[in-house]
């Protein structure tokens, strides 16, 4: 049976008008230490203080009680999500659900389960999932993997259609050995530091040991024995400096 919005407030507005008068009894007794009540013969009869303080906790108890009927009724309905069949009614336990969901978590290793929660509102169903996942693992690929599992899955086994299944991630320092959502490592090239390059020799792709070199328009012989330069005859001093200083440049 449903409750209607009318009855809700009905049963609030009964609720707390009671637990209003059990307030004021309860007042009244504090400040009295009898009170004569008419019966129905006419006869007055006398309740003492302590019968005053009780009748008005016990109609404040009940008032807060009526109140609460409203509220305690949604939270028992939403304990169960009610499928319409054909032939009828269907209600499957929101804790038959949470199973379901952690026999699908069991299927993805590179995640841990750390806690869930499976909310029935409004005849649509939404999970709460809070995992960690190893620092190798793609999180994107990986997330969005389960949340496609947890919906297939339930809408195969209970005809239910989860509205929504909402992810936590943290992440940890443990490594998932297989997995299909194994991010691989990439390292990019590093330029040699100053050490390196001053340790070795540089060399240049366009260099040729053998090629004769140019100095001023004419060719200087290189002796690689005497390991020196040798100009040909007839050039004067200038050239043979400049020569040198040339070559200096180029080795």
């Amino acid at each position: 049976m449903k409750l209607r919005t009318l009855d809700r407030i009905f049963l609030f507005a009964g609720g707390f008008v009671t637990a209003l008068i059990g307030v004021c009894v309860f007042l009244v007794g504090l400040r009295t230490e009898a009170l004569a009540i008419a019966d129905l013969g006419g006869e007055m009869v006398l309740v003492n203080r302590l019968m005053i303080l009780i009748s008005g906790a016990v109609l404040f108890v009940y008032g807060v009680y009526v109140m609460s009927l409203p509220q305690s009724y949604r939270k028992k309905k939403t304990d169960f999500v009610v499928q319409q069949t054909a032939d009828g009614e269907m209600r499957i336990s929101v804790q038959a659900m949470d199973g379901l969901v952690r026999k699908v978590m069991e299927l993805h290793s590179e995640m841990t389960l750390r806690s869930m929660e499976v909310e029935n509102r409004k005849d649509s169903v939404y999970i709460d999932l809070k995992v960690a996942v190893a620092k190798n693992i793609s999180i994107p690929l990986a997330v969005a993997s389960v949340q496609k599992d947890i919906k297939q899955y339930l809408l195969s086994s209970t005809g239910v259609d989860v509205r929504e299944v909402k992810v936590t991630v943290d992440t940890t320092d443990d490594m998932a050995k297989d997995s299909p959502y194994i991010m691989q490592e990439t390292f990019s090239a590093q330029r040699p530091d100053a050490d390196t390059q001053a340790s070795g020799p540089v060399v240049f792709a366009d260099a040729k040991p053998d090629e004769p070199l140019e100095s001023s328009g004419e060719a200087i012989a290189f002796d690689p024995a005497l390991n020196v330069s040798a100009a040909a005859p007839g050039e004067d001093e200038d050239q043979w400096q400049e020569g040198d200083k040339q070559d200096n440049e180029r080795n």
